[in-house]
Parts: structure tokens; sequence; C-alpha cells
């Protein structure tokens, strides 16, 4: 094991006035106002063995293509490998469209200046490269986040549904209270940079004309604040494909400040308990899965077209489509979805597994479900043990199988839900095989 070596960088994203935001259901959303700058934060950590980089970009998602080019050219500079280069997305609902959305096409000159100052942004961060300490540990949060999914009377699941419409009965799963936490100094003790993990969909100003970082940006700044203005913070989006900070009963409770706020209260306390050492373990590897997409029936379709057509048809009893989304928007991508599971019935799925120190983390292209992320981490039997979702690209969501059979927004077979109900087993054989041989 040799001395570790570390950096951390930071650069604004391009958002002007007028550029659509993406993450939300129609009509189109041209940017108004913008809250907060939006990021890429990039942290690189080396030694003999290993030289690690790990991004986060202030962006709902992006697609498995630009992903892999981003993390080749990132590796070039940073004289590393493709399988060492973590592209994360905070999975904010209030920045510009990297993917093509419901509710704004893929603003392509946009991923282009991106992939540009990803490479600037490695560049400059690589030559920053010092010696350093690396500290890690985790705490608990459970006040700031619920399961998003309700189970009804009828047997079907709601996100986030209205008490005074629908009659409730319990949560359909759990949530993730860990906040995981690397903290890096430097050789005199000042925070170079944190990387911090927990599990909640930035919903905050959703469906709004704003950009906003969301509560990553506010963990970001008051990490600044209580350690120094340059210190940098990298933060990878646990598995909250059904997590969100609204809790149904009391909608008051939370603001993207407070969760921002608190994040950074606890993160800042991890880091002071920490034990560090400039000897530290880096490892990664990765693999692609191929997963099955969803397959729908000559029925279900007829009626998706039946809806194109101006019937009011209910496509099926268990799924919401106007819960989120206008009805024929969901029939079209249903139909869309046909169609390109007939060309091709497999989606490619790049997964990756990091070691450093002595944390790991799962790396998956998803919407995972906090279920399916747990058994990650029960599987592995190491307390720190972490997912990164919504990283290296994006299938859309990966439910449970009970939550395919509940339905809802997540389980509806459209643009978001792509993969059939087997996929989530998939995806945890294939991190847990990965983290083994860690």
């Amino acid at each position: 094991m040799s001395k570790l070596f570390a950096a951390f960088g930071e650069i604004e994203l391009p958002c002007p006035i007028g550029t659509l935001i993406g993450g939300w259901i129609p009509p189109e959303r041209p940017m108004r106002m913008k809250l907060d700058p939006l990021q890429a934060n990039v942290a690189i950590l080396k030694n003999d063995d290993a030289t690690l980089v790990l991004i986060s970009l202030d962006l709902l998602m992006i697609d498995i293509e630009d992903a892999d080019e981003m993390r080749h050219q990132v590796a070039q500079v940073a004289g590393t490998t493709y399988e060492h280069v973590l592209i994360s997305t905070t999975h904010t609902h209030c920045a510009p469209a990297a993917t093509e959305q419901y509710d704004a096409p893929k603003n392509h000159p946009f991923v282009a200046q991106l992939k540009q100052l990803l490479v600037t942004c490695a560049e400059q961060t690589y030559a920053k490269l010092e010696p350093a300490v690396l500290g890690s540990g985790f705490t608990y949060e459970t006040d700031i986040t619920w399961n998003r999914r309700y189970l009804l009377r009828d047997g079907s699941a709601w996100a986030h549904p209205q008490l005074d419409k629908m009659e409730v009965l319990y949560a359909e799963g759990p949530i993730d209270p860990q906040v995981g936490v690397l903290c890096v100094r430097d050789m005199d003790g000042n925070a170079v940079g944190y990387v911090v993990n927990f599990a909640c969909h930035p919903l905050f100003y959703g469906g709004q004309c704003i950009a906003t970082a969301n509560f990553p940006g506010v963990l970001r700044r008051e990490l600044k604040k209580l350690e120094n203005p340059n210190c940098v913070t990298v933060f990878l989006q646990g598995a909250a494909g059904d997590i969100s900070h609204s809790n149904p009963f009391d909608r008051t409770r939370t603001t993207m400040e407070s969760v921002g706020t608190r994040l950074a209260q606890r993160s800042y306390e991890v880091a002071l308990a920490a034990q560090y050492s400039d000897e530290v373990t880096l490892k990664g590897v990765a693999a692609d899965v191929q997963l099955p997409k969803r397959v729908l029936t000559d029925e279900q379709i007829a009626r998706a077209k039946r809806v194109l057509a101006g019937e009011d048809v209910v496509i099926e009893p268990f799924w919401h489509p106007v819960s989120s989304m206008d009805k024929k928007v969901f029939a079209a991508k249903l139909v869309e979805l046909r169609e390109d599971c007939d060309k091709e019935p497999l989606l490619r799925a790049p997964l990756q597994a990091l070691q450093i120190g002595n944390t790991a983390w799962a790396s998956v292209p998803a919407e995972l479900f906090v279920k399916l992320g747990m058994q990650v981490k029960l599987g592995r039997k190491v307390d720190q043990t972490y997912i990164s979702a919504y990283t290296n690209g994006m299938v859309g969501y990966v439910c449970t199988p009970e939550a395919y059979e509940h339905g809802g927004y997540e389980a509806t077979p459209c643009g978001g839900s792509r993969v059939d109900p087997g996929a989530g087993a998939v995806i945890v054989d294939g991190l847990l095989n990965l983290l083994a041989k860690l």
C-alpha cells in the first residue's frame, strides 16, 4: 500500500436564461431563474496502485453512450482507465436536459459543452494532486426522507398520494438512512474535499421554470462554511428510486435548505470523528450486464393506440399515468417501448465497484429502488458499502418485483421504466460479483 495523493475540483455548468429544464412532465419549461450554480464536482485519488476519479454532475441523468465517452476522455487526462472513472448525476429535477425527457428534447449542444468542461476540470484537478490523508465513516439520518410509494385499499401503489382523496394503508418500502462520508485533508489538516452518499430524490422546485442544484448544492455550500471556501464536495446519489424528502402526512416538514444543511452538519460530524491515514487502498472493477426489456402484450398496445386516437380508455388498472403524466404521453411512450423492444430485447447496463480505503462503492445506471440497494449492502456484509445510483448512464427505474405487481408511476412501462421485473435481480447479482473481486 502506497501513499495517497488527492485533489478536488469544481466547474460551473452552462445554463443561460431560456434553457429548457428537464425532469418533469409537459409542458416545456424554459428556465427563468437560477437559484444557485449547477456544477460538475471532481475527486481524484491516486497512489502507486491505482488512480480513481469520482465525478458528480448537477443533472437529472445522462445517456450511457455519453457517459462512456466522458469516462474514456477523463481517464486519458487523468492517466487512468475507463473502469476507474465514475460519473454520477445528483438527479436534480431542475437542470438542462442531457437526455431525451418527457418535457424537453435532449440538449445536444449542452452535452457537447459538458464533455469539454469535464475534460478541462479533470485536467486542472489532476494538476493539483498533493499528499493527503483520508478518513471515512457513516451516520444515520431518519428525519428527512420517506418512501414515497404507498399501498392503497385496492392493492395498487401510488407515489406521493393525496391523503384527502385516497385511502392509504402503508408505505410500500423502507428508506436508507445511512449517510456515507469520505473526507480528504491535506497534510496540514485542511479539508480538501468530501464524498457524501445519501438516498433521496432532489424534487424541490420540480415542475417550475427554475434551475437549481437542489439540496446537494446546499450541502456543498454549507460544508464550505463548516470547513473552508476551497472544500469541494462530490455528492453520490443513493438508491433513491422510491425515496423522497416529501412526507405525505406533513408536507411542510422539509425544505431544500433544511435537507442540505442537515446533511452537511451530519457529514461534518462524521469527518471530525474519523481516523485519517495516508495509506489508502484504491481498487476498481467494472462489467456490463444485459437487462431484459419490458414485454408488452398486443392487447396493451391496442389500448394505448385507442388512447392516442382520443378514446378514454384505461390501459391497465394499476398503472396510474394520470397521477404524474398526461395519459397520451404515457400511451405514446408505451407504443415506443414496444417498438424498441422488438428491435433489441436487451438493454446494456455498465456496473462498477470501487474500493477506497475501508469503503466499497457499487454503481449502477438506474433509478434503483431502495430495497434492491439494501440487498447489495446486506450481501456485501461490510458496514461501509454504499450505492451510487444514477451513475455512468441511465436505464430508467428498476423496481422490486412487488412494486411491478402494485403498479404506480415508477413501474409504469414507458420511457422511465423500460426493464423487465427480473432486472433488479440481475443488477444485484452483478454488483455483488464485482464487490467480491475487490
